[in-house]
C-alpha cells in the first residue's frame, strides 16, 4: 500500500493510493495539538505502507519532526515532494519554483490532468489560493488571500467587535447579528477573490476557464460563488498520486 501525506498549515491530511485511487483515511489538526502527537494518533489507525510520498507546506524541521515519529513504525522508502518549474505537462509562473506552496503545485497537476481547457483553481484551508491555469498546461500566476478563520482572527485582533467565533454559513445570506454578519462577510469576500480571478482569466487573458474548488473548505466556498463550479476535495492528493504512478516526481529521500 502506498501512503500519501499531504502536511498542511493548519491539518495533516493522509490517504491510502492503489491503482491511482485515492482513499482518504486520516485528517486531524496539528496547529493546537502538535505533530508529534498527530502522528501517534495516524500511527494507531493506519497499517505499515510499502511506500509514502509526503508533501509539506510547513519547513524541513518541522515537517522533520512527523516524519521521524512515522519513520519509527513506517521502515518503508519515502519521498518528499518538492516543487519544479516544469513537470507532468504543468509549467508554473514563478521564477523561483520553491516559493510556490507544493499543495498548489500538486492541485495544478492533478487539474491538468484530470480536467481539459483552461481552468481557475482555488483551494480554501488555512489560506485561499487561487491559480490561473491555461489548457496548455502553462501556469499564469494565481492570488493569495487569508482563509476564514484568519480573517476571523484578524478582526478579533484588530477590532472591537469582542472575540468572534461564529461558524461558517451554510449558504451566502445577510447577518441578523455580529457572529452570522461577520460569517457571511467572510466567506462572500473569499468568494470575491474567486469570482475576481476568474474575471481576470477572461478578460486580461482571454481564456473560457472551468472554476475547481478543492480544500478544507471547500464545500462551503462552492456554495457561496456564483459561477459554475466544480468540486473536487481531494485534487491535492491527486496530484500526489500522480506523481506516485510516474515515478519520476522531483522529490527527496
Amino acid at each position: 500500500m502506498i501512503v500519501l501525506i499531504d502536511v498542511g498549515n493548519t491539518a495533516v491530511k493522509v490517504a491510502s493510493c492503489a491503482e491511482g485511487d485515492v482513499q482518504p483515511i486520516f485528517r486531524a489538526r496539528h496547529r493546537e495539538r502538535g505533530l508529534t502527537a498527530v502522528a501517534v494518533e495516524l500511527l494507531a489507525v493506519a497499517a505499515p505502507p510499502t511506500e509514502v510520498w509526503l508533501a509539506s507546506v510547513l519547513s524541513r524541521s518541522d515537517t522533520q519532526v512527523l516524519r521521524d515519529r512515522l519513520q519509527t513504525a513506517w521502515a518503508c522508502r519515502w519521498h518528499h515532494v518538492e516543487t519544479a518549474s516544469a513537470h507532468c505537462g504543468v509549467e508554473i509562473a514563478y521564477a523561483e519554483p520553491d516559493r510556490l506552496g507544493v499543495d498548489r503545485w500538486l492541485a495544478l497537476i492533478a487539474a491538468h490532468a484530470a480536467y481539459p481547457g483552461d481552468k481557475v483553481i482555488a483551494d480554501l484551508g488555512s489560506a485561499l489560493t487561487v491559480d490561473v491555469l491555461r489548457a496548455d498546461g502553462k501556469h499564469l500566476g494565481g492570488i493569495i488571500v487569508p482563509g476564514f478563520e484568519a480573517i476571523l482572527r484578524g478582526l478579533n485582533a484588530g477590532t472591537a467587535l469582542g472575540p468572534v467565533q461564529p461558524a461558517q454559513p451554510n449558504a451566502p445570506m445577510l447577518g441578523v447579528d455580529t457572529d452570522s454578519g461577520i460569517a457571511s462577510g467572510a466567506m462572500l469576500a473569499l468568494a470575491g477573490a474567486v469570482e475576481g480571478s476568474v474575471r481576470l482569466a477572461r478578460e486580461r487573458h482571454g481564456l473560457s476557464p472551468q472554476l475547481l474548488i478543492t480544500g478544507g473548505d471547500a464545500e462551503n466556498l462552492a456554495k457561496a460563488v456564483a459561477s459554475p463550479s466544480m468540486l473536487d476535495e481531494h485534487l491535492v492528493m491527486r496530484g500526489l498520486a500522480l506523481l506516485s504512478a510516474s515515478g519520476s516526481a522531483p522529490a527527496s529521500d
